[in-house]
């Protein structure tokens, strides 16, 4: 269970001798409610058929359960630390809040690699891209990630696709490349940096789909979709299953641009996909 913000103000409020109604309290905090009022923290009081007075019970029920059931050791420093915006754990805790308030997940972040030593910053300290296949650096969403505005962002559907060895100069001959791993976090991190962006990932119906609703608005003009220069030679050795199986889903795709619309009725004509591992080593 955790309190939020309104609730944990009408509860302060309560603590410090104020007498308030039960509609005070949001509709998801009953539980909350009903355990404390058992614990004889707080008191019910009917005023009529359908409402209800809360006041404060015992103190040391009041505050045992803050502690031992949501976490909170004390009420004002917990409301401080929820009005933070997005408080991290360590500020959590400096203010004397359980950290098992902010779950957190490792994973939670991008993997990036690079197929040059290229230098970049974390958190302001230089760091070298240069990792062997099977590799990459993962750096967590709370990092800050700085580059030079001429380094090109592929973004890359996963791991593998960070990792693996692809045919970096066949296809990429770009001289400052940054292979990041596709999610929410690149996301914003586009939204913040002024580089260009290249889609790299299947070239299918849903793969068009994904840039054009979840990356073309944030990139704009400075981001286009990977398109290699023998499409139509590739189609015709490409994957028709997958293609069938997305056809109904997304049959009234349309490009955003001219050149997106023909990449969708060669994608069509041929009737086949092809995915982005047949560009792995």
């Amino acid at each position: 269970m955790k309190l939020n913000l309104k609730d944990a103000e009408v509860l302060l409020l309560i603590y410090q001798g104020n007498v308030l109604r039960k509609s005070a309290f949001g509709k998801g905090s009953k539980k909350i409610l009903d355990e404390m009022i058992s614990f004889g923290a707080l008191m019910q009081k009917q005023i009529t058929k359908n409402s209800y007075e809360i006041s404060l019970g015992r103190k040391e029920s009041f505050n045992g359960y803050l502690s031992s059931y949501l976490h909170i050791m004390k009420l004002n420093d917990y409301i401080k630390a929820l009005k933070l915006h997005n408080p991290s754990r360590s500020e959590l805790s400096k203010l004397g809040v359980s950290t098992k308030l902010k779950s957190t997940n490792p994973k939670s972040g991008i993997h990036i690699n690079s197929p040059d030593a290229l230098i970049i910053a974390i958190n302001d300290e230089e760091v070298t891209l240069s990792y062997p296949k099977g590799c990459a650096l993962f750096v967590h969403k709370d990092n800050n990630i700085a580059f030079a505005e001429d380094v090109l962002i592929v973004g890359v559907e996963n791991f593998e696709n960070i990792s693996g060895r692809l045919k970096k100069r066949d296809i990429f001959p770009e001289e400052k490349i940054l292979f990041i791993e596709r999610n929410k976090v690149l996301q914003n991190l586009l939204a913040e940096v002024p580089n260009r962006y290249l889609h790299f990932g299947d070239i299918d119906l849903a793969g068009i789909s994904i840039y054009q609703n979840e990356y073309e608005p944030i990139v704009k003009d400075r981001g286009c979709f990977f398109i290699p220069e023998n499409i139509d030679l590739l189609l015709k050795r490409g994957i028709a299953d997958t293609y069938f199986k997305q056809e109904k889903k997304y049959s009234s795709l349309a490009g955003n641009t001219d050149v997106m619309q023909t990449l969708i009725e060669r994608i069509r004509a041929h009737k086949k996909i092809i995915e982005q591992e047949f560009f792995l080593l």
